[in-house]
């Protein structure tokens, strides 16, 4: 009689062998939440509660240029016309509802923990997806165009438009200074680009571009890939800069920021809320998160809006984005 083996496969023995599942669930890829610290502008001394407020700033009195006359003095003048921005603020949340059964039947046992880091990072996903939006809506725009010095006001059609450059970074970084904004760090300012935005900048051709001192001078930023301080910005990445498109082509927004861009209005900041158990077993838990807050461009003199293509995807294939892949 052959001999029988107690083996994982076949036999009696197999209903002891199954596959291990990893207890510890991963976490999809987290979004780099970069643009709120830009809402450097928050009102100090409201004179009541209301969802909107306004702030008042005052004009300059035009140089007095004119040598004064002896014994006739000048005329009096009125004070400059001000300026008023208003913020109104908005409730934004979110609510997941947790079962007593789903709780304690999960085989990780993480599903209340899980389900508050979800709601913790959704919370800010969302303000500075907000505060994104608001820069999106500044009016100062320059264009990558191929047919007007590398420049345009306004928008080139589809063939024209090109990616980002020295002479755009630039040209943003001028405008600001020109319009008396003021840096963000030392005598930098902030420049928030899309990664494939970078790419462009990074990989330009020719001379006075942001490869010639990185290649032959400071090299670190070659090594490291990244876009570091150029051109008196100091760049920051992120996938999360909203584009628009011309034709069939993805235009990128990047944006070039001094101090006191953005208002910001927050009567509640985003928290953790544990709702209101209201079903007669106790089974049914609710946790949610919850603001009260409120954007508004504070300084179109401090936003520099830089659009244009990228090069990258005419000979990648980038994929399809998926944080859990």
């Amino acid at each position: 009689m052959p001999d029988v083996f107690v083996r994982t496969t076949g036999g009696n023995a197999a209903v002891f062998h199954a596959t291990a599942l990893d207890l510890k669930v991963r976490w999809y890829l987290l979004r780099n939440n970069i643009f709120r610290q830009f809402a450097d502008v928050h009102p100090l001394d409201p004179a009541h509660n209301y969802r909107t407020v306004t702030l008042t700033l005052n004009g300059e009195l035009a140089l007095a240029t004119t040598p004064l006359d002896e014994i006739v003095n000048p005329d009096s003048v009125d004070i400059p016309a001000t300026r008023q921005v208003s913020v109104t603020m908005n409730e934004y949340g979110n609510t997941m509802k947790h079962t007593l059964l789903s709780r304690e039947t999960t085989w990780n046992r993480q599903l209340p923990d899980d389900m508050v880091f979800m709601l913790a990072e959704n919370a800010a996903a969302t303000i500075d997806n907000r505060v994104e939006t608001t820069l999106a809506g500044a009016t100062n725009i320059v264009w990558t165009d191929n047919t007007t010095a590398g420049l345009a006001s306004a928008a080139p059609i589809e063939a024209n438009l090109t990616g980002m450059s020295a002479k755009a970074t630039a040209a943003a970084v001028t405008n600001l200074r020109v319009r008396r904004g003021r840096p963000k760090r030392g005598n930098n300012f902030a420049a928030v680009i899309h990664p494939n935005v970078a790419f462009d900048l990074k990989n330009e051709a020719g001379a006075n571009v942001w490869s010639t001192p990185h290649v032959n001078v400071d090299t670190s930023e070659v090594y490291n890939g990244v876009v570091a301080t150029y051109a008196g910005a100091d760049f920051l990445e992120s996938r999360e800069v909203s584009t628009t498109t011309i034709g069939a082509t993805t235009v990128y927004n990047s944006y070039f920021l001094g101090a006191e861009a953005i208002l910001e209005a927050s009567a509640i900041e985003p928290h953790l809320v544990i709702g209101e158990i209201v079903d007669p077993m106790r089974r049914i838990v609710p946790v949610s998160w919850h603001a009260l807050l409120g954007w508004s461009i504070f300084r179109q003199n401090s936003i520099q809006v830089v659009r244009s293509k990228t090069n990258l995807n005419v000979a990648v294939n980038q994929g399809t984005y998926d944080p859990k892949a």
